[in-house]
């Protein structure tokens, strides 16, 4: 079984490198990033994962355009966004439909974070010495209450 997985997993993560350089995609990483991330060693749990995810991106991506539409504050966005993500985590290990809704990918966008560059307060938080998580502390603009 693990051969097997190993062989299709190389495989899928080729084709999907391939098709995503040939189709020009601005950030064809994530099609790669994506079939890693579905692809299981069993195609039953494959085929119910991606559904799950497909359900979730679709509902997520939904909300995602409201959200943006009634909220205008990149701060407040940036709190929506962690929070769904703090949330998103905790649920992952019991239903994969709402992680995937309140993943918050569409926030991670390289674009939406341009707005944030040279901007907050590096903080380090390292975890026994093998994780180190960087996260930057973003006060509001001067020009915002």
């Amino acid at each position: 079984v693990l051969f097997r997985h190993a062989i299709r997993v190389a495989t899928t993560a080729t084709a999907a490198e391939a098709i995503a350089r040939a189709l020009h995609l601005e950030r064809g990483y994530w099609v790669t990033i994506t079939v890693l991330i579905l692809l299981q060693p069993y195609t039953p749990a494959t085929v119910t994962k991606t559904l799950q995810r497909v359900i979730g991106t679709v509902l997520g991506a939904i909300v995602a355009a409201l959200v943006v539409q009634l909220v205008h504050q990149p701060v407040a966005l940036m709190a929506i966004a962690t929070v769904l993500a703090a949330v998103s985590a905790a649920v992952l290990q019991l239903n994969y439909t709402l992680y995937a809704f309140l993943d918050g990918d569409e926030y991670l966008d390289p674009d939406f974070l341009k707005q944030f560059e040279g901007r907050g307060t590096p903080i380090k938080v390292e975890k026994g010495g093998h994780l180190t998580v960087e996260l930057k502390v973003i006060p509001p603009a001067a020009d915002q209450p």
